[in-house]
């Protein structure tokens, strides 16, 4: 409709142009809204004409040209508190929360006098934006609590006196917009004191209610306002529905839940409401009922990318990481737009079943959509992925994509470095991390300490101690503290780690662990037994760590048997060990290192169930003991119990097949390892091959192993090398050292003792003299009593007992009995008796000092150089 330029238009012809206006602004009609807007080009008449201009910006403003209404709005000469109205609506309507409390101010400037329609726009906007301050004073003007104006930035105020003359009609009606605003601010306990004081609780005062104890995660109030609202005759509709499900969600109210889902059915909300359905998913879900959550979402009429979300994040919580990437293959099929919740949900599967490959497609995949980079929950889940793939360098590499790296990113990279060893670039990021400005939570504190702890890094270690005392983080989070005394153990430091021990308040059964763990990993057996009383003294229970660690200390200390016994008596009150098969490994493996094999069989059999773990301490037990056949053995009978075994396994019954030569048997095994792949990757297996078959004399096979290893080390060149020696191939053993020289390896102890037999058994004086004074000198090594026994035998079967004498003189200790007796026996064969003599003299104080039994086989020797003399 055009309206004339200079004319101005009757009453009646105005009532249908608003009414015109009024019905695209209902429709979001704006193009037929503009033309009429068009039409109106006498702007003498338009812009003096409050009427319409109200109109114009409501139109405009409901539909969403917030520009135009505002320009409007500018350009009225005329504006009464409905033109305000229409356009704080049109703000609020669309999220411009801040314009909103922006034109409240404008308002009051020009001396506008707020309505009831006013405070609602305001103070949902105060809710939407968490202003509570403004919303407080609102509200204390309006309960006559406060002077009547409320302050603004600019220290002017807003006078409602006269506006609090009509709030009678609309005192509910605001006082539930209250009860909202608070709610949204995170003030629930001043939402529950406006709601108590309201006269009439409708559906709306209710849900705004429950939405703010939803929000504080606050579920169990959720449900107690659900049930409270059904005494006062009030039905849910299905947004209140919607909290309370995510309430019976959060609190784990199972049986809630499904209550609530069987009147959601009643009411058949389920048909039109989807959001409705999404909850029940996500409710199902996070109470650990996934098969009900997946049960629930196969019945949905229509699944929207809302339900997709809520059935993959069920998934991904309790570890079903196959059913989250099905979900993916789903929904990539039906082409849903996954948002970045989802997308986070796939990567954290893509880390747990370490699928690199999966992961990377879903990244790439991420990337194009623009998804990344932002420092959204996306983003560390990312990093989490190639962190939990081992895969850091790629993890650093997105990190430094991420635009803002806040705390979360920073933590999964550091967290990442710490758990995989790289101590270094740990303590760099964290370094970066705080001159970004950052403030390291607990969480990365104690991995940086665990970090501290590995290198010996005390200093860095004890600033960050500082550090959180200074901040009074210290005896509140109990890995915290923890982590502090592991590092101060690690780092060498009891006396410290104790002294912070005993100063926190509460010492639970993870502190009392971690000391006692500390204690037993640098061999303080003692004070790791002692801790263990005192714990118990104070009443606190010990846990399968510390019962195992002081297990373990047990089995290092022959003297500590005892205690093990009762350490065994507690675990076994009320019958043998039924729950634990890793405390039952431990026990057995402190019982053999005690000696008492028929004790820890008997443990063994106990076991309900016996894993590979058990078998091999048993195995290794027989071993250790000199009973190989045994081992072996227990090997078949591993077999016949369905348990495959290990590398451990297989090394322990090849080093038993080669002390009983048992070569077929070895023979078996190697095939059966070839046959597995076994060899490819296990460089100690094929060490266990050599050894074996050098001990039972196949050295032409356990050279054929050594040429196949990819990578030999000084292991491998010893058994290797002793192999030859043990059959007098001394040549060969010489060629090996070569070898290994020339390949950069490192000759150890072992390599020097084998040199020395070989060179023994040739008579190669020089070598011999060679190898024990410049190999060691050479190499940093310091000769043990081992080798200078061969040196003694070797030049006393030469007689030469001067040099002999020298020798044993240069071990430091005249206590070493095999070398003197060695001497001694040399001294029959070539009758000289005046140094037998000597030498059985020194021998029976030995004897006397030590009472070692020596004394029978030092007579007999003795008797023989006095016959040949």
């Amino acid at each position: 409709m055009a309206v004339g330029r200079r004319r101005c238009p009757h009453v009646g012809e105005e009532v249908t142009l608003v009414a015109l206006l009024k019905d695209c602004a209902k429709h979001k009609n704006l193009q037929k809204g503009m033309r009429i807007h068009a039409a109106l080009i006498d702007k003498s008449f338009f812009y003096s004409n409050m009427f319409l201009g109200n109109a114009l910006i409501s139109m405009y403003a409901k539909c969403g040209a917030l520009a135009d209404a505002q320009n409007v709005f500018d350009e009225l000469r005329n504006k009464d508190v409905v033109s305000w109205n229409a356009l704080a609506a049109g703000y609020l309507q669309h999220g411009c929360d801040d314009l909103v409390l922006t034109s409240f101010k404008h308002m009051q400037h020009e001396s506008f006098i707020p309505v009831p329609v006013t405070f609602g726009c305001i103070l949902k906007a105060c809710g939407n934006a968490k202003e509570c301050g403004m919303g407080k004073q609102i509200h204390a003007c309006l309960a006559g609590r406060g002077t009547d104006t409320v302050a603004t930035a600019d220290g002017k105020d807003i006078q409602i006196e006269t506006a609090k003359k009509g709030l009678f009609g609309n005192r509910s009606v605001l006082e539930s917009v209250l009860v909202d605003m608070y709610a949204k601010c995170g003030v629930i306990e001043l939402a529950q004191e406006v709601f108590d004081d309201l006269e009439f609780r409708d559906l709306v005062s209710w849900t705004s209610l429950m939405a703010g104890y939803c929000e504080k995660e606050l579920g169990d109030e959720v449900l107690a306002c659900y049930d409270q609202m059904q005494t006062e005759g009030i039905d849910p509709d299905a947004v209140t529905f919607t909290y309370i499900l995510k309430a019976c969600g959060s609190s784990g109210a199972v049986y809630k839940g499904i209550e609530v889902h069987a009147e959601i059915a009643r009411q058949l909300l389920l048909e039109r409401d989807i959001t409705l359905s999404s909850a029940l998913v996500d409710m199902y879900a996070k109470c650990g009922l996934v098969a009900k959550s997946e049960e629930t979402f196969e019945g949905l009429p229509v699944k929207d990318m809302i339900s997709w979300t809520a059935l993959i994040g069920g998934y991904s919580e309790y570890g079903h990481d196959e059913k989250v990437l099905n979900c993916y293959e789903r929904i990539r099929d039906k082409k849903f737009p996954l948002d970045e919740v989802a997308y986070a949900s796939v990567m954290k599967s893509c880390g747990s079943l370490g699928a690199l490959e999966k992961g990377e497609e879903i990244y790439a995949e991420v990337i194009r959509k623009g998804l990344v980079g932002n420092g959204t929950v996306l983003d560390g889940a990312i990093l989490d992925m190639y962190v939990k793939c081992g895969e850091m360098m790629k993890a650093q590499q997105a990190f430094e994509e991420i635009a803002t790296r806040d705390l979360v990113s920073w933590s999964i990279l550091i967290s990442g470095y710490c758990e995989q060893g790289y101590s270094d670039r740990a303590l760099k990021c964290f370094e970066n991390m705080q001159n970004q400005g950052l403030c390291a939570d607990n969480a990365v504190l104690s991995c940086i300490l665990k970090t501290c702890g590995r290198i010996g890094a005390v200093d860095l270690g004890q600033d960050i101690y500082a550090e959180i005392v200074r901040k009074q983080r210290f005896g509140n989070d109990v890995v915290l503290d923890t982590s502090v005394i592991d590092m101060y153990a690690k780092c060498g430091l009891f006396a410290k780690a104790q002294e912070i021990f005993d100063a926190l308040s509460e010492r639970d059964t993870v502190t009392w662990t971690t000391l006692i763990a500390a204690y037993c990993e640098h061999g303080h057996i003692k004070e790791a037994l002692y801790c263990f009383e005192e714990m118990k003294q104070e009443g606190v229970l010990p846990n399968v760590v510390t019962m195992a660690c002081s297990l373990k200390s047990c089995g290092s200390v022959g003297a500590a048997f005892e205690a093990g016994k009762k350490i065994h008596a507690v675990l076994t009150v009320g019958g043998p060990i039924t729950g634990d098969t890793m405390l039952g490994n431990v026990l057995m493996d402190m019982y053999a290192k005690c000696g008492e094999l028929e004790k820890a069989i008997k443990v063994f059999k106990e076991l309900p169930i016996r894993d590979v773990i058990s078998w091999n301490s048993l195995i290794s037990s027989y071993v250790e003991n000199g009973l190989s056949e045994d081992a072996i053995n227990y090997y078949h009978r591993m077999s016949c119990d369905g348990v495959s075994p290990d590398a451990v396994t297989l090394c322990c019954i090849l080093k038993a097949c080669g002390i009983t030569g048992a070569v077929e048997k070895g023979i078996e095994i190697h095939t059966e390892m070839v046959k597995r792949g076994l060899l490819e990757d296990c460089s100690l297996l094929g060490n266990s091959l050599i050894e074996m078959y050098s001990k039972c004399g196949v050295v032409g096979q356990a050279q054929h192993i050594f040429d196949k290893l990819l990578v030999a080390d000084v292991v491998s060149w010893n058994h290797l090398m002793t192999g030859y020696c043990q059959y007098g191939l001394a040549k060969q053993v010489s060629i090996c050292y070569n070898k290994m020289i020339d390949n950069g390896i490192s000759p150890n102890e072992l390599t020097l003792t084998c040199l020395l037999k070989a060179n023994v058994n040739t008579g190669a004086t020089d070598e011999s003299k060679f190898c024990f004074t410049s190999l060691s000198a050479s190499y940093n090594m310091i000769p043990t009593a081992e080798h200078y026994r061969c040196m003694v035998g070797f030049l006393s079967r030469l007689g030469l007992f001067d040099k002999a004498l020298a020798v044993v003189h240069r071990m430091g200790s005249f206590d070493y009995l095999p070398a003197w007796i060695s001497l001694l026996y040399a001294c029959c064969s070539w009758g000289n008796s005046k140094l037998g003599s000597f030498i059985f003299a020194h021998l029976a104080q030995l004897n006397r000092k030590l009472q070692t039994g020596f004394s029978d086989m030092s007579h007999v020797a003795v008797f023989d150089v006095q016959e040949k003399g």
